[in-house]
C-alpha cells in the first residue's frame, strides 16, 4: 500500500467536517475501517456499529460498512438510518480498489474514484462511514445494524436483477398483438414508463 489508507479513506471527505474532528479520532476511524475491510473476504458485506470517540460527543454512533461497490448504497443506508429515528451528521464514502493474492489477503489498495473498472483480481469496494445520532432505545446500535444489513440485501437484489427485469419488460412490450388498440397502447405506455 503506497498511499496510507487514511489518506485514501478521507481523500474526498468534506474539509470542514475533517477540521471539526480530532486528528487522532480520524486516524482511529480509518484504522477501524481498514481492519474491517481486511476481515472481509472478496465480495463479502460487513456492517459494524461503533460508538464514536469521546471527543465526537456522547450522543454519536458510527456505522462502518464494507460492501462491493454498486449503485444506491449511500442513499439506501441514509434512508435506513433516518427511518431508525436517527439524524445523519456526516458520511464518508471512499471507493477503494482492492487487490488480493490467491489466499484472499489484501495486497494493495488504491482509490477507485473516477477510474474505469480494472481487469484481473482487483475489485472495487465501497467503504461507508456514517456518523449519526445515538438513540437511548438502541444504545449499542444492534437494531440499526440489522436494519442496514436488511436494506443492503434489498439493494443487492434490486441491482443484480435489474438487467433481467429490463429484458423481460422489453419482451412483454414487444409482444402486445392480441389486445385491441386502446388496451395495448395503455399497457405499452405503462411498460415504456417502467423501462425508463
Amino acid at each position: 500500500m503506497n498511499t496510507p489508507f487514511q489518506d485514501l479513506f478521507f481523500a474526498d471527505a468534506d474539509p470542514d467536517e475533517l477540521a471539526q474532528r480530532d486528528p487522532q479520532a480520524l486516524v482511529a476511524m480509518a484504522q477501524a475501517h481498514w481492519v474491517l475491510m481486511q476481515a472481509c473476504k472478496a465480495g463479502e458485506v460487513r456492517v459494524e456499529v461503533l460508538r464514536a470517540p469521546q471527543a465526537q460527543g456522547e450522543g454519536t454512533t458510527l456505522v462502518q460498512i464494507v460492501h462491493p461497490d454498486m449503485a444506491f448504497l449511500v442513499d439506501s443506508v441514509s434512508i435506513a438510518v433516518n427511518q431508525s429515528g436517527r439524524t445523519v451528521h456526516w458520511i464518508v464514502h471512499p471507493l477503494i480498489r482492492v487487490s488480493r493474492d490467491e489466499a484472499g489477503t489484501i495486497t494493495q489498495v488504491d482509490s477507485a474514484a473516477g477510474t474505469a473498472p480494472s481487469a484481473g483480481k482487483a475489485s472495487v469496494v465501497s467503504c461507508i462511514l456514517v456518523e449519526c445520532t445515538r438513540l437511548a432505545s438502541d444504545p449499542d446500535g444492534e437494531a440499526l445494524c440489522r436494519a442496514i444489513e436488511s436494506t443492503l440485501l434489498d439493494v443487492r437484489s434490486a441491482v443484480q436483477d435489474w438487467r433481467a427485469m429490463l429484458s423481460r419488460v422489453q419482451l412483454l412490450s414487444a409482444g402486445f398483438t392480441a389486445l385491441d388498440g386502446a388496451d395495448a397502447a395503455e399497457a405499452k405506455a405503462f411498460l415504456t414508463w417502467l423501462e425508463q
